[in-house]
């Protein structure tokens, strides 16, 4: 299976994704329901996106979808560009108090783009592509999984 392919429901393993993503991925979802980052409302449309999961399947990722901003910050902080349904950007930012390994993590990012001889926005876009299709595949209750973007858990508050 190529790595972050998409499997029916059950049928997907580990293998499908980078083994180094797969350590950080698996700390996001800790962080799934966070009562500091979610629920997470657009101010566009009033959709709520009550968890980590439903932000990341129920939003577009925007070309510079993950952006350190540590240097500019002067402390590991991380801001998370997403398109909601109506074409509002939304941004989720990640401090270390939300993810407490947010600096390993982009220390891994670089250290992969660095060792593959690729550019760190494509290490990140494949990084993100992988936490996208893990919350789905892995968060969402198999029954009730619609195809992202279409999750019967959001609530639009029109």
């Amino acid at each position: 299976m190529e790595i972050g392919a998409v499997s029916p429901c059950g049928e997907e393993t580990e293998e499908a994704y980078n083994g180094c993503f797969l350590e950080f991925i698996k700390r996001l979802v800790l962080i799934n329901k966070n009562e500091k980052l979610f629920p997470k409302q657009c101010r566009t449309c009033g959709t709520s996106f009550p968890s980590l999961a439903d932000y990341l399947c129920a939003t577009v990722p925007k070309a510079h979808s993950w952006q350190d901003c540590e240097e500019v910050m002067g402390k590991p902080f991380t801001m998370l560009y997403r398109h909601c349904t109506c074409g509002n950007t939304l941004v989720l930012t990640l401090t270390e108090e939300t993810f407490p390994m947010l600096r390993e993590l982009w220390s891994m990012l670089r250290n992969e783009a660095e060792k593959n001889g690729r550019p760190l926005d494509q290490v990140v876009g494949e990084f993100s592509e992988q936490c996208d299709n893990y919350m789905f595949n892995h968060i969402f209750d198999c029954e009730s999984q619609l195809p992202c973007g279409h999750s019967q858990d959001l609530q639009h508050n029109k």
